[in-house]
């Protein structure tokens, strides 16, 4: 199995991927039994890319909060319950950050200084949500105090990952895109060690560090390079392009 993350791997600067990159993942359908996407988005935008390389295939989304098959059918989801949703809108409010919601099928954003929902409206939907909403995010590209927001969230036993673009994402704790690969894995009887993963941010550390092949971008933080066993060219470098090409070439 390749399991590929998105924004910063398979995507270069400009969300794209480059032709070269999608030949080299066709190429590498000889060598691998699956090739799935598995990205903090969810399932309509991972298809949407999918499409771009001619393929099928699972979807990890929502940084393993919910799995897909081909069929968009789902196969598991964990959602985050009404109390931390709201304990979480609080500390949104109290570091005047923004926050987005979201579901399988639906996306909610809010901003205290502007936007659709006042705080009480806002407080009334995550509160009583049930089954609705598996992953928040936090804007925090301005904030700082982030190590105090972060250590406010540990609290609440949520796993937390910093993205490319500046954002807390937050998912239940112990669900990250490992979870879905363990998921898949079982289900196709596929051993860890089979599996090659390439990622380049904090949302990617669960996986490189129990896959049996981790494969790092030159974009990747720093953190993301030192635990994977390989370290590639960047994303606007054709850099999934690079590693497959030659890994597969030295595995015939």
């Amino acid at each position: 199995m390749l399991v590929l993350d998105l924004d910063g791997t398979l995507l270069n600067s400009q969300k794209q991927i480059d032709k070269i990159t999608i030949e080299a993942i066709n190429k590498a359908k000889k060598y691998v039994n699956e090739i799935v996407i598995a990205s903090g988005r969810g399932h309509e935008s991972i298809n949407n890319f999918y499409k771009d390389m001619g393929l099928e295939g699972f979807k990890i989304a929502l940084n393993g909060s919910y799995v897909m098959d081909n069929q968009n059918e789902i196969l598991y989801a964990n959602f985050i319950k009404g109390s931390v949703l709201e304990a979480a809108l609080n500390l949104a409010l109290k570091y005047k950050v923004k926050i987005f919601f979201t579901g399988i099928n639906e996306h909610i954003y809010f901003d205290q200084n502007a936007g659709d929902y006042s705080v009480s409206e806002i407080k009334e939907i995550v509160g009583q949500s049930k089954e609705r909403f598996l992953k928040f995010s936090m804007d925090v590209s301005k904030l700082t105090e982030l190590n105090e927001l972060r250590a406010d969230l540990d609290k609440l036993s949520l796993n937390i990952s910093l993205s490319d673009e500046g954002h807390f994402e937050v998912t239940n704790y112990g669900i990250s895109k490992i979870t879905g690969i363990n998921y898949l894995a079982e289900k196709m009887n596929i051993e860890l060690s089979d599996i090659i993963a390439i990622g380049d941010s904090e949302n990617d550390l669960a996986m490189l560090k129990e896959v049996g092949t981790s494969v790092a971008m030159g974009n990747a933080t720093e953190e993301v390079k030192n635990i994977s066993e390989y370290i590639t060219k960047t994303n606007n470098n054709f850099g999934v392009a690079y590693f497959l090409n030659k890994y597969f070439k030295e595995k015939k």
